[in-house]
């Protein structure tokens, strides 16, 4: 009787530790009650403002699908080239992929704090996507 008493002394230490570690470990990973501000990178927002032209561009005649990351970006300090590719929507069933290039310039140096605003960007051109070469082949 007293070994089963003994193992149970030598185990309440373990279980207090344990719970006590849990304890912590529950409030040292609790959010803040402030919603983190998530950054976006530079080039990731010169893909997002050329999605965002094109869509302007095309309004009335066409319906754009754009991918999550382009295939590359190119920068050189505030001047970015966007190579990437668009589902375009011509009707219920018809679409076609086209790749496009879109230059794009950030207005504001190497201060990248505005970089969500639209009106920070300078679209330069955007190649690819003219009528001539949105057309279904049959």
């Amino acid at each position: 009787m007293k070994k089963k008493y003994f193992a149970l002394l030598l185990l309440l230490p373990f279980l207090t530790l344990n719970k006590s570690t849990l304890a912590y470990a529950a409030s040292a990973t609790k959010t803040s009650p402030t919603p983190q501000k998530t950054t976006l990178s530079p080039k990731m927002a010169a893909f997002n403002h050329c999605n965002h032209y094109i869509k302007k561009l095309y309004l009335n005649k066409f319906t754009f699908e754009f991918p999550e990351r382009p295939k590359g970006v190119y920068q050189n300090k505030t001047n970015f080239i966007i190579n990437a590719s668009a589902k375009v929507i011509i009707g219920p069933n018809d679409f076609i992929n086209r790749g496009y290039i879109c230059r794009i310039r950030y207005l504001f140096k190497n201060n990248y704090k505005r970089i969500d605003n639209i009106n920070s960007w300078s679209i330069i051109g955007v190649s690819g996507l003219e009528e001539s070469f949105i057309t279904i082949d049959d």
